[in-house]
């Protein structure tokens, strides 16, 4: 599995690693610097719901955000270990 991180802060690998569900010593990282600014990372917590599937319903909210925030031809990439 690749996983782009361009924009990921070489703090919050840890965090990155533990929420995929990867084990670090299984990371092979290709780091190099990017100019491109519209590329984002972020991570976004999240409760559970009553079904336990609360991570669709931020997926969902994440996605609508962002799609009026950067409107259409933008694209969205998201990683999930569950989804």
């Amino acid at each position: 599995i690749v996983y782009l991180m361009a924009t990921l802060p070489l703090y919050a690998k840890p965090k990155f690693i533990n929420i995929i569900k990867i084990r670090a010593k299984d990371v092979y990282m290709f780091q190099a610097p990017t100019s491109r600014p519209n590329i984002i990372y972020s991570i976004v917590e999240y409760k559970e719901d009553k079904f336990g599937r609360g991570d669709i319903i931020a997926v969902c909210k994440l996605v609508k955000e962002k799609l009026e925030e950067y409107p259409a031809p933008a694209k969205i990439i998201i990683y999930s270990s569950s989804i």
